[in-house]
């Protein structure tokens, strides 16, 4: 089986997201019975032969009953003659989306998606301009940023106000709108985005993409209301002091902590240098938790403790209880 490849495209301006999002996309309703597979590894739909993306051809192999890994990984007569003995035992009907002559999503037949220019179109990024996108063909993430709304716990150390997106228009699925905290990073201009919270918006068949806008546009105002209010709470974590006596207790509080976030405790000494060069305040802890997020060479464990910092800004009294004893938790200023 050939399949097409993809590619990853990445930037930082509106103009490099709409390059692109410039795609050719027609959407082909067809009963599945009537899909087939060439000699040559191409996919027979509506009398023409495309090649198939990765992902398409996973769910091509999930209606047929073919495990996905065996299907994708024999060799492509052996693949070709699985799906054409399968594939015309399937009833029912499919919307195949080909993008730029790629068999690239699926859909229910009667589900129309939301195309991604037309989502990329009603984002208020007037107010929260574009900072990142990254585009893999299958689905899109944007990052927002917004200069209007800054929280300063020190002299010089900027955290600024964001949003991630998350959406396709290749498949059913949900749109996930994400709150985050964007820290300037003092020492090489790094930014560092900590989500702490998601909204998802789940998507029902009978719904358009206007009534999609339309509830996408009041979770994003919610989301927004609710990142600025999270902002104020770095200056509690910079009022809310945290010490050890020694690298032994350091360790080994700091290793509950990591076990709440299901982060494995062999990061403690880790950590515990991290926070070192710090102030001795939660939002020092804050910091050094973000920093070895960014750092991280595992993608899963960056993404642990990139929620951990998010959930030490909302949830600081339960997740410092964890570091300091419940009789030394000092909150030395009013935030």
């Amino acid at each position: 089986m050939r399949l097409a490849e993809s590619t990853v495209i990445q930037g930082t301006t509106t103009k490099e997201l709409e390059v692109a999002l410039t795609r050719e996309i027609e959407p082909v309703i067809t009963p599945v019975s009537e899909l087939s597979l060439t000699g040559a590894g191409a996919l027979r739909v509506d009398s023409r032969e495309v090649y198939m993306t990765p992902y398409f051809a996973r769910r091509l192999a999930g209606m047929s009953g073919i495990p996905s890994r065996y299907a994708l990984e024999s060799p492509g007569d052996i693949s070709d003659v699985n799906f054409n003995y399968w594939l015309p035992k399937v009833p029912g009907s499919i919307k195949v989306i080909l993008v730029n002559g790629v068999a690239a999503g699926v859909v229910p037949a009667d589900f129309t998606p939301l195309p991604l220019p037309r989502l990329v179109e009603e984002l208020p990024l007037d107010k929260f301009p574009l900072a990142r996108f990254m585009y893999d063909g299958l689905g899109l993430e944007l990052g927002l940023v917004t200069d209007r709304i800054t929280v300063e716990p020190n002299k010089g150390d900027i955290v600024k106000v964001g949003l991630s997106l998350t959406a396709s228009d290749l498949f059913k699925s949900r749109v996930e709108v994400e709150g985050l905290l964007y820290r300037l990073a003092c020492l090489n201009g790094a930014t560092v985005a900590t989500p702490f919270m998601t909204r998802k918006y789940q998507r029902a068949l009978w719904q358009t993409p206007d009534a999609v806008l339309r509830g996408l546009g009041e979770i994003f105002t919610q989301t927004v209301a609710r990142v600025k209010e999270v902002a104020q709470n770095l200056k509690i974590l910079k009022d809310t002091e945290v010490t050890f006596e020694n690298q032994e207790e350091g360790e080994e509080r700091l290793g509950n902590l990591l076990r709440e976030g299901r982060i494995p405790r062999r990061y403690a000494t880790d950590l515990y240098l991290a926070f070192q060069p710090e102030e001795a305040t939660a939002y020092g802890l804050y910091n050094a938790v973000t920093r070895m997020g960014r750092d991280a060479r595992e993608r899963a464990v960056r993404g642990k403790y990139e929620l951990l910092g998010g959930r030490l800004v909302v949830e600081t009294e339960d997740l410092i209880g964890l570091v300091v004893p419940g009789e030394e938790f000092v909150v030395t200023g009013q935030g």
